[in-house]
């Protein structure tokens, strides 16, 4: 069975807590099975060598496919909170 989204390490889940720009791209790329070696392009943010291990590798393949996208500033502010909209 796939795991899509996951709670925290101490068993909860927070349903109405705030989400990360980075935690939605790790739920997005698990969804869709976005994979960015399949002759996309590689996208370079300014701010990408403070990623984390756990979420880099969605961000990177969500942007290579332009399902996401990172500011004019060429950061992606990955614990940047995001909105339901």
């Amino acid at each position: 069975m796939e795991k899509y989204i996951e709670g925290y390490s101490d068993g909860t889940f927070k349903p109405y807590k705030e989400m990360s720009r980075q935690v939605v791209a790790v739920f997005v790329q698990r969804l869709l099975k976005v994979d960015p070696f399949q002759g996309e392009f590689v996208v370079n943010f300014k701010d990408e060598s403070g990623f984390p291990e756990w979420s880099a590798y969605s961000i990177k393949a969500l942007a290579s496919h332009e399902i996401v996208k990172g500011y004019k500033d060429g950061t992606f502010r990955p614990t940047k909170l995001t909105t339901r909209a």
